[in-house]
C-alpha cells in the first residue's frame, strides 16, 4: 500500500513537470513568435519610408514636384499573384484624408 503511494506521488510529480516544461516551451515559442512580428513591423515600415522617400526624389528630379508627407502617405498592400504566390515589398502611395 505505501509502495502505491509513493508510486503514485511520482507519476503526478512527473505529470506536472511535464505540464510546466510543456507551457514554458509554449510561452517561449509564443514570445519568439511576438519578437519575429515586431522586427517584421519595424523593416515593414522603414520600407514605407525608403519607397517615400524614392517616390519623392524621383517627382522632385523628373518632374520638379515636391511631396509633402504631411499629405501623403505610403500604405503597404498584401497583393496575390496568380497560384496565391504574394507579391513582395507592394505599396501605394495615396492623399491623406482630412
Amino acid at each position: 500500500m505505501k509502495f502505491l503511494k509513493i508510486l503514485t506521488i511520482i507519476i503526478l510529480s512527473m505529470i506536472l513537470s511535464s505540464c510546466i516544461l510543456t507551457i514554458s516551451s509554449l510561452l517561449l515559442i509564443s514570445h519568439i513568435i511576438e519578437k519575429k512580428q515586431e522586427k517584421r513591423e519595424i523593416q515593414k515600415e522603414q520600407e514605407i519610408e525608403e519607397y517615400f522617400d524614392l517616390v519623392t526624389e524621383i517627382f522632385e528630379k523628373d518632374y520638379n514636384l515636391s511631396m509633402d508627407k504631411e499629405k501623403y502617405e505610403v500604405e503597404y498592400v498584401n497583393l496575390l499573384r496568380g497560384g496565391g504566390i504574394r507579391s513582395p515589398n507592394s505599396y501605394i502611395m495615396k492623399k491623406r484624408d482630412g
